[in-house]
C-alpha cells in the first residue's frame, strides 16, 4: 500500500484531485469508481514531509471544529486531507477509505498506532459511544497540546546545562591532550616536579593515544552490554528506580509521571471510560517502570474490591496529598473534579520543580567546569613557577 496523487471527474464532469492509499493504479480505480469518480491521471508519492506532534494536533482541532459546525465526518477527513500539504494525506486516505467501508472512526485510526497512539483512539471511541466526539476531541487538543508545551519546557531547561557540560568537556580535552603535553616534557628537562593532575591526564592520554583500540573496544563491549541489558525488563525497572532516586531529577521524574498519570486519567474518566479501563490505559503511558508497575498492582487491587486509595498507597510512589484528594472525589463520587485539582496542581508544580532542579545541575555544572579549569591550570602554573624560579636561582 502506497499513497498515489490522483485527477479524476465526478459525475457532473468536474475534475477532483487528492491523495488516495492503494496497493496500485488497478486498485486506486476501482477505489475511486466506487465514490462515483472516473481516474484521468495517477502517479505515486512520498509522503509529504514529516508527520510531528503538531500535525496530529492539528488534525483533531479541524476534526472538532468540523463535526461540531454540523459537517459530515467524512467530508471533514476529506477536506482536511486535501486542504494543503498535509503529511498526514496517505494516513488520511486510508482512514477515510475504512469509515466508507464501515469501520469507525477509532478503528480506522487504531489501524496507524505510529500517529495516533491508544490514549488517542480510546477518548475519540468513548466520544463515539456517548455521542459528543466534538466536545472529547476538543478535550484530546488540550491535553496533546499540554504534553507538547511539557516537552518544550524540559527541552528548552536542558539545553543550557547539556551545552556547559559539551563545553568543560571539551576544554578539558583540548588542554590535557594538546596544551599540556607540550610542556611536560619542557618541566622535566628542567627537573621540574610535574604535579598529581597532570600526572594523571598525561597517563590518560597515553593511554588513549597508545592503546585506542582496547580502550574503544572496552568501551564499545561495556556499552553495549550495558544497552542491552536494560532492554530487559529486569534492567529498565533497575534503571527507572535508580534514576527516581537520584538527587533533583528524581523529584522531577516522579511529579512528571504523576502529573501524566493524573491528566490522562482524568481525561478518559470525564469521557465516560470506567476507572479500571482508564487505569489500564494509563499505565501504558506511564513511562517510568516503578510508576507502572504501581499502577499496574492498583489496578488488581481495584479488581479485588479496595478502593484507590488503598489500592494506590501501598507502593509509596504517589504523594500523600493526591491520595488524599482522590479518595475525597471517590468518597463524594465527584472524581473528575478531584483529579482536575489534582492536575492543575501539577501544573503549576511540575514548571517550578523543572525549574529548580535545572537551577541546582546548572549551579552543579559550573562548578565542576570551574574546579576542573581551576585544577588543569595549577597543573601548568604551579611547576612553571617552579621553572621560573629554579631559573632565577641559577
Amino acid at each position: 500500500m502506497r499513497p498515489f496523487v490522483f485527477e479524476a471527474v465526478d459525475g457532473s464532469g468536474s475534475r477532483r484531485q487528492g491523495t488516495e492509499i492503494a496497493a496500485n493504479e488497478l486498485e486506486l480505480d476501482r477505489q475511486l469508481s466506487a465514490r462515483g469518480l472516473v481516474l484521468l491521471n495517477a502517479r505515486p508519492t512520498r509522503s509529504r514531509g514529516k508527520v510531528t506532534p503538531r500535525t496530529v494536533i492539528d488534525l483533531f482541532y479541524h476534526l472538532s471544529v468540523i463535526l461540531g459546525a454540523g459537517v459530515p465526518m467524512l467530508q471533514g477527513i476529506r477536506d482536511v486531507r486535501e486542504s494543503g500539504e498535509n503529511p498526514l494525506a496517505s494516513e488520511l486516505a486510508d482512514i477515510e477509505r475504512r469509515i466508507e467501508g464501515g469501520t469507525s472512526l477509532s478503528d480506522a485510526l487504531a489501524a496507524h498506532p505510529r500517529h495516533f497512539p491508544a490514549i488517542s483512539v480510546a477518548l475519540v471511541q468513548a466520544g463515539e459511544r456517548t455521542g459528543r466526539l466534538d466536545v472529547i476531541l476538543r478535550d484530546l487538543v488540550t491535553y496533546l497540546e499540554w504534553r507538547e508545551d511539557l516537552r518544550r519546557q524540559i527541552r528548552a531547561a536542558t539545553a543550557y546545562p547539556v551545552i556547559l557540560l559539551l563545553a568543560t568537556l571539551g576544554l578539558c580535552g583540548i588542554l590535557g591532550f594538546f596544551v599540556l603535553p607540550r610542556f611536560s616534557g619542557i618541566f622535566s628537562e628542567l627537573g621540574v616536579e610535574i604535579p598529581a593532575p597532570m600526572r594523571a591526564i598525561l597517563f590518560l592520554r597515553m593511554l588513549v593515544v597508545s592503546a585506542w583500540p582496547a580502550v574503544l573496544a572496552s568501551v564499545a563491549l561495556v556499552g553495549g552490554s550495558l544497552w542491552l541489558w536494560q532492554r530487559t525488563d529486569r534492567g529498565r525497572l533497575v534503571r527507572d528506580r535508580l534514576v527516581l532516586r537520584l538527587p533533583f531529577m528524581g523529584r522531577v521524574i516522579v511529579s512528571l509521571e504523576i502529573s501524566r498519570f493524573c491528566r490522562n486519567l482524568a481525561v478518559l474518566h470525564s469521557s465516560g471510560i470506567p476507572i479500571l479501563d482508564g487505569l489500564s490505559m494509563t499505565s501504558e503511558i506511564v513511562q517510568n517502570r516503578v510508576v507502572r508497575r504501581a499502577v499496574e498492582k492498583a489496578i488488581d487491587r481495584l479488581r479485588a474490591g479496595a478502593g484507590l486509595m488503598e489500592a494506590l498507597h501501598p507502593e509509596q510512589v504517589f504523594p500523600p496529598m493526591v491520595l488524599r484528594m482522590l479518595q475525597m472525589g471517590e468518597t463524594t463520587g465527584r472524581l473528575d473534579e478531584a483529579l482536575e485539582h489534582v492536575t492543575r496542581f501539577y501544573d503549576r508544580d511540575v514548571p517550578l520543580v523543572i525549574e529548580r532542579a535545572m537551577a541546582s545541575f546548572n549551579l552543579g555544572t559550573l562548578v565542576f567546569m570551574g574546579s576542573t579549569v581551576v585544577v588543569i591550570a595549577l597543573s601548568f602554573f604551579v611547576p612553571f613557577y617552579q621553572m621560573l624560579g629554579s631559573l632565577n636561582a641559577s
